[in-house]
């Protein structure tokens, strides 16, 4: 009974943080670079670290996206970006990069989980369901990610690492068409991460949801078959310790 309020309480905490955007949760992408895995964490615990993490990611893509609009407006109304702001810019870019690079490890870790849960739990049947919407979110986001760079004439492998990502900023530095189309670029590409962590979220805590109810059902089905053991053996016949034919076997 405690084990199952304990995990409709964690289903609630959780929908709690999803909707309130808990400050406390709040991560800057270096410091999140371990996606979520604890060594020795249980599935349940695992799944609250990424789900948090889905959170943080989503709340600090939001400010990129905001402060790299206002840096396109700033160069689109005076026509020059002094270098000194073009490396805070630089910056803001990176850590775009990212939480892209840690988002797509955010759904790869969630659907693993998935997996070990229902590897832990065959009668957990939703796991395929949950599984297959993960994939699907990251075939969607890997083409809207690929479409946005061809759209800029830039190639999903000038995005594959930092140091690749580093050099054609660098590049693109040298004047201010090239840093108004990195700004584009980027926002474009934080507007649409941002976007699509809020959908990973959104599966995140179905996720969750599904896997607390089917252990609390686990949970009361022990529960009520306990108490009726309990109830059987508390009878008078039993206590009394007299045969009775239905424990004897006769008719």
């Amino acid at each position: 009974m405690q084990t199952r309020r304990f995990l409709l309480k964690r289903t609630a905490a959780a929908a709690a943080i999803m909707a309130t955007g808990t400050a406390s949760l709040l991560l800057t992408p270096r410091m999140a670079l371990a996606t979520g895995a604890v060594a020795g964490a249980t599935e349940p615990t695992q799944l609250m670290n990424n789900v948090q993490l889905v959170l943080a990611y989503a709340k600090q893509i939001e400010q990129y996206a905001t402060q790299l609009q206002q840096y396109k407006d700033q160069l689109q109304n005076t026509l020059n970006l002094p270098m000194q702001i073009w490396s805070d810019v630089q910056g803001q870019l990176m850590g775009v990069f990212n939480i892209v690079k840690q988002g797509e490890g955010l759904a790869f870790n969630l659907e693993n989980i998935a997996e070990a849960f229902a590897a832990k739990f065959p009668g957990f049947t939703e796991a395929k369901n949950i599984v297959d919407s993960y994939k699907k979110w990251s075939t969607t986001w890997r083409d809207t990610l690929k479409g946005t760079l061809q759209a800029a004439n830039m190639q999903a492998s000038q995005f594959k690492d930092e140091e690749t990502v580093l050099a054609k900023l660098r590049t693109m530095s040298q004047s201010n068409s090239g840093r108004m189309e990195a700004l584009q670029t980027g926002n474009q590409i934080a507007v649409e991460t941002a976007t699509q962590l809020q959908k990973l979220r959104a599966l995140s805590l179905a996720q969750m949801q599904a896997q607390n109810t089917y252990m609390a059902k686990q949970e009361q089905e022990k529960d009520t078959t306990n108490a009726n053991i309990e109830k059987m053996l508390n009878q008078p016949k039993l206590k009394d310790k007299r045969t009775y034919p239905e424990f004897s076997g006769v008719n």
